[in-house]
């Protein structure tokens, strides 16, 4: 779906003192919040018909803290945000219609705001570390990460999902900074890539995979010994496991527009995953599906290397025989006994859709594609048993009476809807997938994020609990792969 440009969100980036600037990764310009509100200033969105006028504000920096964060307007309060554990690029958003409206004539042409922090004391001390409050991502300039800005959504008949598809995705404000949280948004455009043809898709991963991020830039490389002048810059092939997402993307792109280069640094990144692969570790986490196998496998098919397909179907079955338990599923063992995150709602995501994501990599009569076809059908009947009434998954599946989790939701619908567009599994995997679909839309942001995510793992198991969500790239990422797998079926 494509939203016309005439009712296309738009955005003002932030700026600030010069005087207070500091320097975040890649270069980015961050400023640090404290008790005094510090002012920020944003020219007014280019929009022109009835508009909700929401402010959009990016963490700078990893923070192990919980905080308000609040906003002041013309010398009154106009909104307090309530930032716990903020991931680095993790974006907030307050809806400044009650104080501006939302008719573009009347708002000021450069808007000034103050903003402060202060602690919040909520309870969670397993998982804080002592640090600075949140700081900012700001900056006119910045057009390869993300800003903090002032956002236009035009009203009307555009729905959120419209705007998931047609705007937030191709923005940078789907941008995230870990590398796995990077594979869920840039696997999600390729999957809409292939099934729309919608050449947006395609240009927004060209330049993301061109932007920055942890191990980033992938694409637009002049060569891996080139020097990198940018503060913070990760070599792509020093990479953690985790970070690996985001090359089953360049690969993909390799299929689809091939360069020498870019089959030069796949090849490199995937000898770095052989190497990863087989590193002998003392435990085991479901990301490896995802993270790892996944685009290994993809690497595999798109230079024709079919030992590398071994290397990466195994790498799931792995984790099966080590994590899936008959009745639950651990996104982190050891191999001395400790467990972590039982039926933690995105760690059965991570196995589901990563094995899901590299059987599809492997040709038709590879062995390797039937057994984890196998798989995937074996452990159906425990994630329709525990799927709720209205569609998604509880955070911990098995707790029926905790929170629903929205990312880990879309992504155990769409290894559902994977499986059954391969033909592994029948309409009821179908049906499960399409609620969790509809679900999930009712959890979509005005800007079209998704809404409704549970923090990444450094929150706790105890945070997790707790009704506090958050808006997350990732989580749109992870649903845009859902809806992509369901095109054509319904």
């Amino acid at each position: 779906m494509r939203i016309p440009l005439e009712l296309r969100t738009q955005e003002s980036p932030a700026q600030a003192e010069a005087a207070l600037l500091e320097i975040a990764n890649f270069g980015l310009q961050a400023i640090q919040l404290g008790d005094r509100p510090l002012r920020l200033w944003f020219s007014r969105p280019k929009v022109n018909v009835s508009s909700r006028p929401l402010l959009r504000l990016v963490n700078a920096r990893d923070c192990r803290r919980t905080a308000w964060v609040r906003v002041f307007y013309q010398g009154g309060l106009i909104g307090e945000l309530d930032v716990r554990i903020p991931a680095q690029w993790a974006s907030f958003v307050l809806d400044m219609s009650e104080a501006l409206g939302q008719n573009p004539g009347a708002w000021p042409e450069v808007l000034e705001l103050a903003v402060s922090a202060a602690e919040n004391p909520v309870g969670l001390v397993d998982s804080l570390q002592p640090g600075s409050l949140p700081a900012l991502l700001v900056g006119k300039g910045q057009r390869l990460g993300p800003t903090s800005a002032w956002v236009a959504v035009p009203g009307g008949a555009v729905s959120p999902m419209q705007r998931m598809l047609g705007d937030f995705l191709l923005s940078r404000a789907a941008n995230d900074y870990l590398g796995w949280m990077i594979g869920c948004t840039t696997t999600g455009l390729c999957n809409l890539h292939q099934a729309t043809g919608e050449a947006s898709y395609l240009q927004a991963l060209r330049r993301r995979l061109a932007g920055v991020g942890e191990g980033f830039p992938l694409e637009g490389r002049k060569g891996r010994g080139e020097v990198v002048e940018e503060p913070g810059y990760i070599d792509p092939l020093n990479q953690k496991l985790e970070s690996f997402a985001p090359v089953a993307a360049l690969a993909y792109l390799q299929q689809v527009e091939p360069t020498l280069e870019r089959a030069q640094l796949l090849r490199a990144l995937g000898g770095q995953m052989l190497e990863t692969a087989r590193q002998g570790r003392d435990f085991l986490t479901t990301e490896g599906c995802f993270t790892l196998a996944f685009p290994l496998a993809a690497c595999a098919t798109v230079l024709h290397e079919p030992a590398w397909w071994e290397v990466a179907w195994q790498a799931c079955a792995r984790r099966w025989d080590f994590l899936y338990r008959g009745e639950c599923v651990i996104q982190r063992a050891y191999h001395d006994g400790r467990r972590y995150m039982v039926n933690w709602a995105r760690g059965i995501a991570w196995l589901v859709l990563g094995t899901a994501q590299t059987a599809l990599q492997l040709p038709p009569d590879h062995p390797g594609r039937a057994e984890l076809a196998s798989r995937l059908a074996g452990i159906a009947h425990l994630l329709l048993q525990s799927q709720r009434p209205d569609g998604l998954w509880s955070v911990f599946t098995d707790r029926p009476d905790l929170p629903v989790e929205t990312s880990g939701s879309a992504g155990i619908a769409a290894g559902l809807a994977l499986a059954v567009q391969a033909g592994w599994l029948g309409t009821g995997a179908l049906q499960a997938a399409l609620r969790c679909a509809q679900g999930l839309e009712g959890f979509l942001e005005p800007d079209g994020c998704l809404g409704g995510v549970s923090q990444h793992n450094p929150a706790s198991e105890v945070a997790l609990q707790t009704h506090y969500r958050i808006r997350a790239a990732w989580g749109t990422g992870l649903f845009a792969q859902l809806v992509a797998a369901l095109q054509g079926m319904v």
